[in-house]
């Protein structure tokens, strides 16, 4: 076996992440009797990194591979066995302008649902490294060819080139790095942060972030680190250039913000949440401070944390999850009978790189801000206009306005024939970008990525029939033209994509 030194050593010149423990944890400290541990470590005291960050994501049904164990699904261009191109699947079944609003809900479902998805799920890609090469690869360079860890996807438009995808990098100690432990075991994905509805997102998932995170006088005050302006608390800006997802913009003066989660800049919608969070953190705080007289800055804080993490879950369960599932739903998953410490809570593969994936067919095309609480004003942005427009945070009332506008916008209709709006599919990052990307493509070659297995093997896990043609899909997708199209794109069911067919 390697030494911790050595498994650095593959780690920094392969790019795999994570990778098995050296030794017993220990999980005595007191801090761990009271509070949770921002890796998530020791949440179970029997197996104290079910769950935590830098762990596999789980999977329930083996990954499949176009070689049995490391290359996607369709990096071989075998004949008996080819996969569509994922940007065809989505010009031809899952892109449309035309939405249909949803008559029950808004938006703010949506976004509660990516707020939560980036406090549970994050696979890191590979690093721009080839096994058996020093030097970086240019993936885009490389388009049209399947050049770990570039997996690009091609334009169905010949004078285009590619939509960039770069694979996630593996857990160390699977697929290609296996055969150091003298072994081989099929490439498996790691999830960054806590697999726990715990509010890593706002606080982060490692103790290093959420020093970066906390006010410089915690220990007095027991606040979130926040910027200033006009009177109210914002975001911390990144002043320490930490890694962020903040893709700076050529047409507008934009600024990086940091949050427990490296996303928080992708959208305004999205922004607005980590700045309302962040909000309700401090005003917690202050509360305290002002009731609990003998209570240090430091337990301010954790108790603060605590308190965010419990009403997350509460909000989750009590109201986000029956409206997703429905009554049946909540009905098959049954009440709440108490922990359970033999129940491995780590994130499946299937729901990170699949199922949750499902509310970017929730998304409306354009976002409303609400400008005043008692004039019928509005302003109209499409959602396209929204992404890393950081800078618009700091404009007066922005986020008061942006949250009643997102209780204005309808949800959009989950349609299958409507299925995900051409703002994601193809303005994705649009002003921050010389070329948008296209979100449904990379979800459908994300599962293929990740090894999951056909939607017609998923049917059969969860106990419909599985089908042996296209008409026996007829109960579930209903739509005569939509079994067609999914018949000239993929030929046969055992080859249909999870996420296009339970889409």
């Amino acid at each position: 076996m390697l030494t911790p030194a050595q498994q650095a050593v593959m780690s920094n010149y392969t790019g795999c992440v994570g990778g098995a423990r050296f030794e017993a944890y220990a999980c005595e400290h007191k801090d761990y009797e009271d509070y949770y541990s921002p890796s998530g470590i020791c949440n179970n005291r029997i197996n104290p990194f079910w769950g935590a960050s830098t762990e596999p994501f789980y999977r329930l049904i083996p990954a499949k591979y176009d070689d049995g164990f490391v290359k996607p699904l369709g990096w071989f261009d075998r004949i008996n066995s080819r996969l569509p191109n994922s940007r065809k699947v989505t010009e031809e079944l899952l892109s449309t302008e035309i939405v249909t609003n949803d008559d029950r809900h808004n938006h703010l479902l949506m976004q509660f649902g990516q707020f939560l998805d980036h406090d549970l799920t994050f696979a890191a890609l590979s690093d721009n490294r080839n096994l058996l090469e020093e030097d970086k690869i240019d993936c885009e360079r490389l388009c049209g060819h399947n050049v770990e860890p570039c997996y690009s996807i091609s334009y169905t438009n010949e004078s285009e080139k590619c939509i960039e995808f770069k694979r996630s990098a593996e857990y160390c100690g699977t697929g290609f790095t296996s055969v150091f432990h003298g072994r081989l075991i099929r490439r498996e994905q790691t999830n960054m942060i806590t697999s726990f509805i715990d509010g890593s997102q706002i606080y982060g998932s490692t103790d290093e972030l959420l020093k970066f995170l906390q006010s410089s006088s915690v220990e007095i005050d027991g606040e979130l680190n926040h910027t200033m302006f006009d009177g109210r608390q914002y975001l911390p800006i990144n002043h320490q250039n930490l890694p962020v997802d903040c893709q700076l913009s050529p047409y507008h003066q934009t600024e990086c913000f940091l949050a427990g989660d490296h996303r928080a800049n992708e959208q305004l919608g999205l922004l607005v949440f980590h700045n309302l969070w962040l909000r309700y953190h401090n005003y917690l705080a202050r509360k305290l401070r002002s009731s609990k007289f003998d209570w240090s800055g430091k337990r301010i804080f954790r108790e603060c944390r605590k308190i965010i993490a419990a009403q997350l879950q509460i909000i989750t369960y009590r109201d986000w999850l029956p409206i997703i599932i429905g009554s049946k739903g909540m009905k098959m998953l049954g009440e709440y009978r108490g922990y359970n410490e033999s129940v491995n809570p780590s994130i499946s593969n299937v729901f990170a790189s699949a199922a949750m994936r499902f509310g970017h067919t929730l998304v409306n095309k354009d976002l409303i801000q609400k400008l005043y609480k008692r004039s019928k004003s509005i302003k109209k942005m499409q959602l396209h206009q929204t992404f890393f427009r950081t800078e618009l945070l700091f404009r007066s009332k922005i986020t008061d306005s942006v949250l009643l506008g997102l209780m204005m916008t309808p949800l959009k209709k989950a349609d299958p024939r409507q299925a995900i709006s051409t703002e994601l599919t193809e303005k994705l990052f649009k002003f921050s970008r010389y070329k948008p990307l296209d979100l449904a493509s990379i979800n459908i070659q994300r599962g293929r990525d990740h090894g999951l297995a056909s939607y017609n093997e998923w049917r059969a896990f969860c106990g419909l029939k599985k089908a042996f043609n296209f008409e026996d899909l007829r109960y579930e997708i209903k739509s005569e033209e939509l079994r067609h199209k999914l018949e000239n794109l993929y030929g046969d069911p055992d080859r249909i994509d999870l996420y296009v067919g339970g889409i």
